[in-house]
């Protein structure tokens, strides 16, 4: 590596900083997805709670003989703005096109429609369990690998430095104690690499 280790520093640490963010990515990313899916859990939780009401006032109705209640009511009017999934919109279509038919049978619709919105939030749920694990096996994942290069690059920087260093200090030691005959490796161009070329002059002006 003919980096100065200056820059070899600046360049190790810029690597980390650059694992660092991959990770903190990953992690927004993950944390985006589980919002979304936790804001979409919400509202069908919502719906479901507004066709539920729909679903006993009807009940009521048909238990005590009475005449179902109007379309124009709070819930659905309600669900009629907030459904968006066709398979929810095809529901309460069905429930509202048999408030015309047999009080029984719109009990039913409505009752299917509620149906219908339990297991699409049972479904919901289950994607944001799904979601949650993946975000916490990738994140951990991307963290155990982040460390590892971390720790492989900061071990090879190290090696780069220290290795000659160590080199130059023997042979300095050796000269120091008379001995002329060290080998000096040949240095390379960066600031250690200087230090053993002009050790190695000195040796040979010695």
């Amino acid at each position: 590596m003919n980096l100065s280790i200056r820059n070899r520093l600046v360049l190790g640490f810029g690597v980390m900083l650059f694992l660092l963010a991959v990770v903190a990515g990953v992690g927004q990313i993950q944390l985006a997805k589980i919002q979304h899916l936790n804001t979409e859990l919400d509202e069908r939780a919502y719906r479901l709670s507004l066709a539920s009401e729909w679903a006993m006032q009807v009940k009521i109705a048909v238990a005590t003989k009475g005449g179902v209640p109007a379309l124009d009511t709070e819930q659905v009017k309600k669900l009629g703005s907030l459904v968006q999934a066709e398979e929810e919109k095809r529901a309460l279509n069905a429930a509202m096109s048999s408030h015309a038919g047999a009080p029984e049978a719109h009990m039913q619709a409505v009752d299917q429609l509620a149906g219908k919105l339990v297991s699409l939030q049972i479904a919901d749920s289950g994607q944001l369990q799904a979601a949650l694990t993946r975000a916490v096996t990738l994140n951990w994942g991307v963290l155990f690998v982040g460390v590892v290069l971390g720790i492989g690059i900061a071990m090879r920087i190290s090696q780069t430095i220290v290795g000659p260093l160590k080199q130059a200090s023997a042979a300095t030691e050796q000269i120091a104690s008379g001995d002329l005959s060290v080998a000096i490796p040949p240095g390379g161009k960066d600031e250690v690499g200087v230090m053993l070329t002009s050790l190695a002059l000195m040796q040979s002006n010695l």
